[in-house]
């Protein structure tokens, strides 16, 4: 239901069901994460960013969630925090999201770029680099791979 809900833009609606499954089963994963990536969709920036939080927290704690992936956590942190021009945290985010064991091939270049973008933003020049360099050295003949390559000559702005 929360799907469908979700692809007609009904967010609010989207959310008490996702929050009503999260309260019934609290250490799914899945649960916790949609609940974030509703809010984020929902321009519910800094509701968001905790809900990000608190999933990171819970899932420190060995056993709280059997399955998590974490990258996508982190990954949707850095999409919230850049959305709300917290940058620097965007792209720390972001760099998580690249180094979680785990994080697929096409997760961690679109994470390196998504941090050497927000590094630029934040004129952090040196620290874009070698976002971009991380991301090419991981796929150079991707799309992320050719974006990166192009963010090496000239820095990303909005």
């Amino acid at each position: 239901i929360a799907l469908f809900l979700r692809r007609e833009s009904q967010y609010a609606a989207a959310i008490r069901v996702v929050r009503a499954m999260k309260a019934k089963y609290p250490h799914d994963f899945l649960f916790c994460l949609e609940e974030a990536n509703l809010r984020k969709d929902a321009g519910e920036g800094m509701a968001a960013v905790a809900a990000y939080e608190s999933l990171l927290k819970d899932a420190s704690t060995p056993g709280y969630f059997p399955l998590a992936h974490l990258e996508l956590a982190y990954f949707g942190l850095g999409e919230a925090l850049r959305g709300q021009r917290h940058f620097a945290d965007a792209a720390k985010a972001y760099e998580q999201a690249a180094w979680t064991p785990g994080s697929g091939a096409e997760l961690k270049r679109r994470s390196l770029v998504a941090a050497g973008k927000a590094r630029d933003l934040n004129g952090e020049r040196a620290l874009a680099v070698k976002d971009y360099q991380a991301a090419i050295a991981n796929g150079s003949d991707t799309t992320q791979g050719e974006i990166a390559r192009r963010l090496l000559k000239t820095p990303y702005h909005e």
